[in-house]
């Protein structure tokens, strides 16, 4: 691995769809003519399937960012990496304070893997938050964009010219069991996947699974795949004979839910992506999917899935119309979206275009 090019990616927290991403990546090393490290919390070493992985302590606070950046700069001298390429908000600070350390000729990256400043807050934390990624966006060599929105939202307010759109992608689905004894084919069976927060619209979830169990006993049967990340703070559960519960689920082990459901829900507030929407398409899984962010550029109403307007009232309203014809009907073009339009050659010819012109660029 001579002339392969050392990249050292780092993550504040990774669980969800940072994992995703960087599993993604890694598995595509040999492609990209790359060497990845991997910095992520010690706690969460499990989420990556990596050669290389390097763990630094996880605190969410002004202290943890300043122990993550010295903890880069550790890292760098370690690996020998000439890229540094940060995934998110608070590694993304972490890397704006190594800079000032780190050697010139090291090039950096940054995603944030949706605009923080995008998520529906009070007016004046939006405008601070604005500012703040307004400011880091003008010191890594590029900041990587990961969804048309993000793209479009970071050229209107003024970011750094420097940003790139990459779209996002999967892998192919993983063989999986299309029949199991968890999912009982006479009722609609609706799966979630992603963190138990208020992001990912897991108290709406659970406010519409509650109201469907009234007006539609027996209609419905829900499958939950993930976990809440941050423990202190609170969320609501919901509990029945229908919820089953299923914790994390590994890369390999994904596919068997989104291939044994009938609908994919993603009730999130707000989203820079929604690698789960991809993940659901490659299945030929349509999704429902509030009018958030990303996800009303991913979901074509009435096509691939069906859109709605962020309260548990419209989400019960939306599964209370859709039949198994819809699944079947809509699945269909699920496949087709998947093939054309997040195709994986895509992704890793856009990488390729991305980090390799680095190394020649005149130091800034």
């Amino acid at each position: 691995m001579a002339d392969y090019l050392k990249v050292l990616h780092v993550a504040e927290t990774v669980k969800g769809g940072v994992a995703s991403y960087l599993n993604l990546l890694e598995r595509q090393a040999g492609e990209l003519q790359c060497e990845f490290f991997f910095l992520i919390p010690a706690s969460q070493r499990d989420q990556l399937d990596a050669a290389h992985l390097l763990t630094h302590e996880h605190r969410r606070s002004l202290t943890g960012v300043l122990g993550l950046a010295r903890a880069i700069l550790q890292a760098v001298k370690e690996t020998g990496a000439s890229v540094v390429y940060a995934h998110s908000t608070f590694a993304g600070l972490a890397l704006c304070l190594a800079t000032l350390r780190l050697d010139r000729r090291i090039r950096t990256l940054y995603c944030p893997h949706g605009w923080a400043s995008l998520r529906k807050s009070r007016s004046w934390i939006s405008f601070c938050v604005r500012n703040v990624e307004r400011a880091i966006s003008h010191v890594p060599s590029r900041v990587v964009n990961i969804s048309r929105f993000e793209h479009a939202y970071s050229r209107s307010m003024g970011f750094s010219p420097r940003c790139v759109l990459i779209e996002n992608t999967v892998l192919p689905s993983w063989p999986a069991a299309t029949q199991s004894s968890l999912f009982d084919p006479a009722v609609i069976n609706v799966l979630f996947v992603g963190r138990f927060d208020r992001q990912k619209g897991f108290d709406i979830l659970c406010d519409a699974m509650r109201r469907l169990n009234r007006q539609a006993p027996g209609r419905f049967c829900f499958h939950l795949v993930g976990d809440v990340v941050l423990r202190d703070h609170q969320q609501d559960f919901a509990f029945a004979k229908n919820i089953h519960y299923h914790g994390w689920a590994a890369a390999d082990e994904i596919d068997f839910y989104y291939r044994n459901a009938d609908f994919l829900v993603v009730p999130s507030r707000w989203e820079g992506f929604g690698l789960c929407v991809l993940e659901a398409f490659r299945n030929g899984l349509p999704v429902i999917a509030s009018r958030s962010g990303a996800l009303p550029d991913l979901i074509e109403h009435e096509r691939t899935g069906l859109l709605f307007d962020g309260t548990a009232e419209h989400l019960c309203e939306q599964l209370c119309a859709v039949t198994r014809e819809d699944k079947l009907r809509w699945g269909e073009r699920c496949l087709q979206a998947y093939g054309q339009r997040f195709a994986l050659e895509r992704f890793v010819g856009a990488y390729r275009e991305l980090l390799h012109p680095l190394q020649s660029e005149p130091q800034s």
